[in-house]
């Protein structure tokens, strides 16, 4: 604990000390980097356009961000025709050979196949509370400071009441109640981040296209844990943007986001192994896969009694993106 005091104390930052987007274009620049902001929209396409009005709104004060990139769910040919100079795509059509997307977390991973900035900015479509410092907030530590190799966001939920809990808070409390104890228990030294969950973070492109993606909601805590070994934690940090009045939407069922949480920590703790592969229709024979599909039993309550419920939870592992991309290569050259 002592080690997390120390890094909070000095990996911990405001958005306030990243205020002015013209000195942090000037120093993107004079470093030589781009900068690619990756939107993963599977459920939210509606939700991307007012955020990306936000980024252009930054973009005219200073060009901090070079590409702009969407994935969704659907064809983007429309979209691209509607939105001009954004790239849209649909995430079944990235990465093709891996199958159709399985959730958020296959879709930022297969979004790292087509960007092309030194330094990755991924936000959070689902949670419209997004402003242009969240782009500044999370670029600035990793432009100001050579250590700091990954910057994500920290924000608090304020409560409002028991219905708006019920109903809109499911993710943080995922936060504060599977995803925080499950750092404190395992990888102590990560136990000092405010938002495991959260969705804004930027890295270099190179790093993260070194480690593995979980496919599920568990992406953005599994990426901390593989960067922590890659890294380590003096070269993580995250950034203060205060409260974050409106609410994200969470789209899941709360005990299966619990349930694939549980089982992706004990994956990386080596001691849980994954079971049943997925169909040969999903994910083409010829593609190493690591997946599982599972299913997590709740009792519910029936007109004649108690009865049990099965929903199906998917995980699957794709594998570093540059693996991935060099074995393309190979396999291009060799047909020539």
């Amino acid at each position: 604990m002592h080690n997390v005091r120390e890094w909070l104390a000095r990996r911990s930052y405001d958005y306030a000390q990243f205020t002015d987007p013209v000195s942090l274009a000037r120093r993107k620049r004079n470093l030589g980097l781009s900068v690619s902001v990756l939107l993963p929209c599977l459920e939210a396409v509606d939700e991307v356009w007012p955020l990306i009005d936000e980024i252009h709104t930054l973009n005219e004060c200073a060009p901090l961000v070079d590409q702009i990139a969407v994935i969704t769910a659907s064809s983007s040919q429309d979209m691209n025709a509607t939105h001009p100079g954004i790239e849209v795509y649909s995430g079944d059509e990235l990465m093709p050979e891996y199958g159709p997307v399985i959730g958020k977390g296959d879709a930022m991973w297969r979004a790292l196949s087509i960007a092309r900035g030194d330094l990755v900015v991924y936000a959070d479509v689902e949670a419209p509370a997004f402003k242009p410092h969240f782009v500044r907030g999370v670029l600035g530590p990793i432009l100001g400071v050579a250590e700091v190799k990954f910057a994500k966001a920290a924000y608090e939920l304020p409560v409002w009441g028991a219905r708006e809990v019920a109903e809109t808070e499911l993710e943080g409390a995922l936060d504060e109640l599977m995803a925080r104890p499950l750092l404190n228990l395992y990888y102590p030294e990560l136990s000092g981040f405010l938002q495991p969950l959260s969705g804004e973070f930027a890295a270099p492109r190179e790093l993260l296209c070194s480690i593995p993606f979980f496919t599920g909601s568990t992406t953005e805590m599994t990426i901390m844990i593989d960067l922590l070994d890659k890294v380590g934690l003096d070269a993580m940090a995250q950034v203060n943007f205060g409260i974050r009045w409106d609410r994200r939407r969470f789209l899941g069922n709360p005990g299966c986001e619990s349930y694939a949480m549980l089982r992706t920590v004990d994956l990386r703790l080596g001691r849980g192994s994954f079971g049943s592969s997925l169909s040969e229709e999903a994910h083409p024979r010829g593609h190493d896969v690591t997946a599982m599909v599972d299913n997590y039993t709740r009792p519910v309550a029936l007109s004649d009694g108690v009865g049990f419920r099965k929903d199906t939870v998917e995980i699957a592992e794709r594998p570093p993106m540059t693996q991935v991309l060099q074995n393309s290569t190979r396999d291009t050259r060799s047909k020539l």
